[in-house]
Parts: C-alpha cells; sequence; structure tokens
C-alpha cells in the first residue's frame, strides 16, 4: 500500500496511462457496455457521501474523505466480519489503483464506502487499516439542462464551464465521484485526460477505440453548450487542463447530475 500526495504518478497500462492525484486541501467519458450488475458484498441506494468541516483561518471549510489502496482490499456488506464480502483488486482497474469514497465512519475501525466498481451508487463496508485515508475539499456539480460543470472548492464555486451531454452522462440525481484520471491512447476523440467515473468499469480494448468509460472529457468547441450523439460530459479542453494541472483536482471528488 503506498500513500500519494499533493502530486502526480503515472503509471503504464497498456496502451491506457494513469495520472493520480491526491492532493489535501489544495486551492482551487465517453461510452460504456456496462450496464448496472450486483454483488453480494454492496448495496445500491442513493445515499450521499458524508462531508465534514473543519477550522481553518476563514472559517468552516467542507472536507470530504477519500479511501484508497494500491492492492487488494476486502469489502463487506455490513460492518462485521460475520458478513459476506468480497475482494477488490486494484489490478482490475484501469487506473491500478482503488478509490473510494467514505460514506460513514462507523465503530471500530469500519468505513462506510461507496465503490468504484458497477453498478453505480453501490456501497459497502472496509476497514480503516486497510486503506489510506486523506481529505479534500472539492465537488462537482454537472447540470444536463444548463450544460454546465461546476467546481466547488470547499462549498464556493471555483470553476464554470459549458459541457456537450452525451448519451453516456448518468441520469440527473445520480451521485458518484472520480476514480481515475486516464490518459488515452492518441486518435481517441476524448483529448488527453478523461475523468472515469465510478460505478462503470473503464474497458482498455473500447478506449483505445473511442468508447469504454462513462466520465469527463474533452469536446470539440462546437459540442459545448448542447447536447451530443456521442460521449458522455465533454468539456472545453483548457477546462480540463485546468482541472487537472493547475487545481489538481483529486481522485474522490464527488460528482452530482442534476436536471
Amino acid at each position: 500500500m503506498s500513500q500519494t500526495a499533493a502530486g502526480r504518478r503515472l503509471r503504464p497500462h497498456g496502451a491506457v496511462v494513469l495520472v493520480t492525484s491526491v492532493v489535501f486541501l489544495v486551492g482551487a467519458g465517453g461510452c460504456s457496455t456496462d450496464g448496472p450488475g450486483s454483488s453480494d458484498a454492496s448495496s445500491v441506494g442513493s445515499q450521499r457521501s458524508t462531508v465534514t468541516t473543519e477550522a481553518g483561518e476563514a472559517g468552516a471549510i467542507a472536507t470530504q474523505m477519500v479511501a484508497q489502496s494500491d492492492g487488494q482490499v476486502e469489502v463487506w456488506n455490513e460492518p462485521s466480519d460475520d458478513a459476506q464480502s468480497q475482494m477488490l483488486s486494484a489490478a482490475t482497474e484501469a487506473s491500478g489503483q482503488l478509490t473510494f469514497l467514505v460514506l460513514e465512519e462507523g465503530d471500530d475501525g469500519w468505513l462506510q464506502v461507496e465503490l468504484p466498481t458497477p453498478p453505480p451508487g453501490s456501497s459497502g463496508w472496509v476497514r480503516e487499516g486497510d486503506v489510506t485515508l486523506s481529505r479534500h475539499r472539492y465537488s462537482i456539480e454537472i447540470a444536463r439542462g444548463a450544460h454546465t460543470l461546476t467546481v466547488f472548492a470547499g462549498g464556493v464555486e471555483a470553476l464554470s464551464g459549458s459541457v456537450a451531454i452525451g448519451p453516456d452522462t448518468p441520469p440527473a440525481g445520480t451521485h458518484t465521484f472520480i476514480k481515475e484520471l486516464l490518459i488515452p491512447p492518441d486518435g481517441t476523440p476524448y483529448g488527453v485526460r478523461v475523468y472515469g467515473l465510478a460505478g462503470w468499469t473503464s474497458n482498455e480494448q473500447q478506449f483505445g477505440a473511442g468508447a469504454g468509460v462513462v466520465g469527463i472529457h474533452a469536446a470539440a468547441p462546437a459540442a459545448l453548450g448542447r447536447d451530443t450523439l456521442t460521449g458522455a460530459i465533454g468539456t472545453d479542453a483548457a477546462v480540463m487542463a485546468r482541472l487537472a494541472d493547475n487545481i489538481g483536482l483529486p481522485l474522490g471528488t464527488p460528482v452530482s447530475i442534476i436536471e
């Protein structure tokens, strides 16, 4: 298990490279063939992640806890060693890393987490000792009707821009999170970076063909502000660069889709 803080790590994964960025209180997809499935160690719901506040010079700042591992993590249905469980492995993720959004801190070192794996919104319980914990203050809101993406830092708007809404954009009411930052192969319509969303599997072969991931990606300027026939959440390439390079948007950033 390794911890990455305030930096990026490049890891080759066939034709896809991961950029991992976990930032502690730093200033301000394409198509998928996966459908909702089921798992013994997960439950589907619309439970929101737990946001806490930390005192600072400017007052209370909303923060989000994220759990990560680059190994294997056992996930239980309930916070009990006697409950059913499944083993998740970072090796099965295109990113090479497991990222969970912490929903609740339970007793005796248990954490309820939203899972990066399908189906969207699935959750389970993990042991705190099996993951590395960090906090950040970011969240994203995607407005389907207005075709906008808004980034909040500690509850304050930090960035806003127009987006293209493709058919693979999750429906309004979906609450998910960024589980990976991928560099797609040359020749795909996604630009140079894609933020993959939790709840869908990144298929490397399909990804190389311009499919296989649901997330936030670059789109042609003419597509912004309207619905498109392909892709998921398309935004301006300059916005993607600012998110990845200037802000250093961390994995585990909650993403809410609204009407």
